[in-house]
C-alpha cells in the first residue's frame, strides 16, 4: 500500500499509457505525479467501487465529486498523505474530516480559484481551511487571496506553475501547414457571440474548439448563427496540437 492516495475527478482511460506512447495524447499529470509520489490513484470507478450502496446514494445527492470525497475519506486510514485534485473534491474531503475527524493524515489541495461566493462561505463559515494543510495554486492572485481572506501561512499555500507537456506540444512533433486563422479554444468565461459577430464577414478563417475537459459551462455558441467563414467543433489534444501549428506566427 502507497502512503499517498491521488484523487482524480474524471475516469482513467484503461488505454491512457497506450494513447501517451503512441503520441497520440500528452502525459497525464495524474500518471506523472503517482510515479514521484509512489501514489495510488482513485478515479470514478473506482470511488464507486469502493463505496458500494452508500456511494450510489450520495452519488444522487451530490454527484460523482462527493462519492469521490467519501471514498477518500473512507480510505483515511490506510494513507499519511491525501491529495485532491481540486476543490470540487478537496472541499467535501476538508468538510468530512472536520465533522467525523481525519485520524492524522495530511490533505493537500489543488486549488483553481477559491475567490466565489460559495466556496468563499463554505471556508467562511465552516473553517474548512483548517483541514487543508496544503494548497496549490495556479496563479499568484489566488496565493495572496488565500493568504490575507482566511490568515492561511504562506508556507501552506505554494504557487506553481500549470503543468504542460513540451514534448508533446513541440512545434518539432508536427508539420505545420500555416493559414490566415483566428483560434479560441475552450468553454470557461468565452465570449463566442461576441468573437462570432465580430469576424462576420471577414476574409479569415476563425476556429472555435468549444469545448473542455473540466469546464462545466455550457458551450455559447450553441444557439449562434455561423457565418461561412467560422468552424465550431471539439478536437482532440492530438488534433488541437495541429491546429496550433497551423497558427502563422
Amino acid at each position: 500500500m502507497a502512503n499517498v492516495l491521488l484523487t482524480v475527478s474524471g475516469t482513467i482511460a484503461p488505454d491512457v499509457e497506450r494513447q501517451i506512447t503512441s503520441g497520440k495524447r500528452p502525459r497525464a499529470d495524474y500518471l506523472e505525479l503517482a510515479r514521484s509520489f509512489g501514489a495510488d490513484l482513485i478515479d470514478y470507478p473506482r470511488a464507486r467501487q469502493l463505496t458500494g450502496r452508500i456511494g450510489r446514494w450520495l452519488e444522487r445527492i451530490g454527484g460523482a465529486n462527493l462519492v469521490l470525497a467519501w471514498a477518500c475519506f473512507c480510505q483515511r486510514a490506510n494513507y499519511r498523505v491525501i491529495v485532491t485534485d481540486g476543490e470540487q473534491i478537496g472541499l467535501p474531503f476538508a468538510l468530512l474530516c472536520k465533522v467525523l475527524g481525519r485520524k492524522g493524515i495530511k490533505h493537500l489541495m489543488i486549488a483553481h480559484i477559491l475567490s466565489v461566493g460559495k466556496k468563499m462561505l463554505l471556508l467562511d463559515w465552516l473553517g474548512l481551511q483548517q483541514h487543508i494543510d496544503t494548497f496549490f495554486v495556479y496563479a499568484s492572485w489566488q496565493k495572496r487571496f488565500i493568504e490575507t481572506r482566511w490568515q492561511v501561512p504562506s508556507s501552506r499555500v505554494v504557487h506553481t506553475p500549470f503543468m504542460v507537456d513540451s514534448h508533446f506540444f513541440s512545434p518539432q512533433q508536427v508539420t505545420a501547414q500555416p493559414r490566415r486563422m483566428i483560434c479560441a479554444v475552450g468553454l470557461e468565461f468565452r465570449d463566442y457571440p461576441t468573437l462570432i459577430e465580430a469576424v462576420r464577414g471577414l476574409d479569415i478563417e476563425v476556429v472555435i474548439a468549444a469545448a473542455s475537459p473540466w469546464s462545466k459551462r455550457s458551450d455559447s455558441t450553441a444557439q449562434a448563427e455561423l457565418p461561412p467563414n467560422v468552424t465550431v467543433r471539439k478536437f482532440s489534444q492530438f488534433e488541437l496540437r495541429q491546429l496550433y501549428a497551423d497558427i502563422p506566427c
